[in-house]
């Protein structure tokens, strides 16, 4: 057994089922390498879709505004206000944000990437840390609506660079990190440790699908001491998964 295989193999025997993941996010076509480079290396022109699977204030307004009188910032703040009808509600976001026809008029413009922000949170039981760890069921369905956006964007010939826009803790002191307050992600070695374990299940959902442009690893961190072995340690645990499959880095 070889280096790579040993440390994949080790890192997923204390992984979550990887397998119930896949099934949550849908199959695609077979993998086609050479219709993948195209997708990964021609000139992009896209767009952002935001708060789809990240919400923010500034986007999502109508959703905000509903719970206006108790001042949510993060998603986390925002989906402890819905209490009990999270799930429900959550669920009626995802399935009414963006439509197929949208994919159909971004191609008819020339659009042929768009970018993808999610929290790391719709990764679901397991993944979910402070806010999401009791909200953690609200995301059971997330991942079939990420796999529909893909699908998507596939049927017109549209790339996805999906962006992992939040991680444990926050990486930055602004609410579309996930948290509100001060940034925590740099400050605690288990919020990191559970960053790369979802930087890894990311990976292995996305690096055998088509259309998928590339993954990127962190957004807008705070300009840390610990930012650069973090990416080290994030680079690693991709390549464990792929030693295709692009990162993109959000810089400070």
């Amino acid at each position: 057994m070889n280096v790579l295989s040993s440390i994949k193999n080790k890192f997923m025997r204390v992984s979550p089922d990887y397998e119930q993941l896949s099934a949550r996010l849908g199959t695609f076509a077979p993998f086609d390498a050479a219709r993948a480079r195209i997708f990964r290396y021609r000139k992009q022109y896209g767009v952002n879709l935001g708060s789809m699977f990240c919400l923010e204030p500034w986007i999502a307004t109508i959703i905000y505004d509903e719970y206006a009188e108790h001042n949510p910032e993060a998603e986390g703040d925002l989906v402890e206000c819905m209490g009990q009808c999270s799930a429900e509600k959550m669920q009626a976001h995802w399935d009414t944000w963006l439509q197929r026809a949208d994919f159909e008029h971004m191609a008819s413009m020339g659009i042929n990437a768009v970018r993808l922000p999610v929290g790391y949170w719709i990764l679901g039981h397991g993944f979910a840390a402070e806010k999401y760890h009791s909200h953690a069921k609200t995301y059971n369905r997330a991942l079939y609506y990420v796999g529909r956006i893909i699908a998507w964007a596939d049927e017109f010939d549209i790339g996805v660079l999906v962006d992992i826009h939040a991680l444990p803790g926050g990486q930055n002191n602004d609410s579309h990190s996930g948290a509100t307050g001060p940034a925590r992600l740099f400050e605690s070695r288990k919020h990191q440790d559970l960053a790369i374990k979802c930087i890894d299940a990311f990976a292995y959902l996305l690096a055998q699908v088509t259309n998928i442009v590339g993954l990127q690893i962190i957004n807008e961190p705070q300009d840390h001491p610990e930012l650069e072995a973090f990416y080290e340690r994030a680079l690693k645990q991709v390549r464990v998964q792929s030693l295709a499959l692009p990162v993109y880095v959000g810089d400070a």
